[in-house]
């Protein structure tokens, strides 16, 4: 449907796909044209009517139409999920400090205080770090299945995959070990 002629290429999202001309990312729509100029240095593909990109060293979101909704001010960015992205700052060092969440407004929800995690909400929780474990935090940045894995993926339908040393087994979301299937 749309002939081979990038460099690089990322699924649809949105109706937008992101690919790569020359050097620089942009976006096409369903029928191969060309919708945003590919001006930045990488992108990801657009969730909840957002795409994060860079510029330099530096993450923002843009806009379906190509316009910075939140200009380039992040070490690195995540697309959103359930309203939230996960964001990571700079230190006035100039090295990247912790991970926070941002809204839609670009306003910080959750402060930035997360040395790594899964970085997006599924069913309401991101898996989140804490003293070398993994727990998960709600969309106010509180610990609501306290940190106490080695492994943890995130919530669906319900049930998490999590591991303590060599053993894993599912969670609901209240942090309770199921019994193992019979089968």
């Amino acid at each position: 449907v749309i002939q081979p002629r990038f460099a690089d290429a990322l699924e649809f999202s949105e109706g937008l796909a992101a690919v790569k001309i020359g050097n620089g990312w942009g976006f096409i729509d369903r029928t191969g044209r060309s919708v945003i100029y590919p001006e930045f240095d990488s992108v990801a593909p657009f969730a909840e009517g957002l795409a994060a990109v860079r510029v330099g060293r530096r993450y923002g979101f843009i806009g379906h139409g190509g316009m910075f909704h939140f200009p380039p001010n992040y070490s690195y960015a995540y697309q959103f999920s359930e309203g939230l992205a996960a964001v990571l700052n700079r230190l006035p060092n100039g090295a990247d400090g912790r991970w926070g969440f941002i809204n839609r407004d670009g306003r910080v929800v959750v402060d930035f205080q997360f040395g790594g995690a899964q970085l997006h909400f599924h069913e309401g929780l991101s898996v989140a770090p804490s003293g070398g474990k993994y727990g998960y935090i709600d969309n106010r940045g509180q610990f609501v299945i306290p940190a106490q894995f080695d492994f943890a993926m995130p919530f669906w339908r319900g049930l998490a995959l999590v591991s303590i040393g060599e053993r894993s087994f599912q969670i609901d979301r209240q942090g309770r070990i199921l019994p193992e299937p019979s089968c």
